[in-house]
């Protein structure tokens, strides 16, 4: 009973993660056209929200380098 309990934990657990890297990788591309987009217009307060991206942009981006490299580092094993 506990190896079951165990193996279906371990397997939620990687499908979970694997779940959650594609969710921030969405974001972050969708963080990315969004700041394409609004960085094409001239005015004042699209320029702010471009601001705005950008703090929200950093948290991703530094999510989404880490994951890569920890999925490298896996992979030459």
């Amino acid at each position: 009973m506990i190896t079951t309990v165990t193996t279906t934990t371990i397997s939620l657990a990687a499908l979970t993660g694997g779940s959650l890297v594609v969710i921030v990788v969405a974001a972050l591309v969708l963080l990315l056209i969004q700041k394409e987009i609004v960085s094409s217009l001239g005015n004042d307060v699209a320029k702010r929200l471009g601001q705005v991206l950008n703090v929200s942009l950093i948290p991703f981006s530094l999510v989404f380098v880490i994951t890569a490299i920890f999925k490298v580092i896996d992979g030459l094993r």
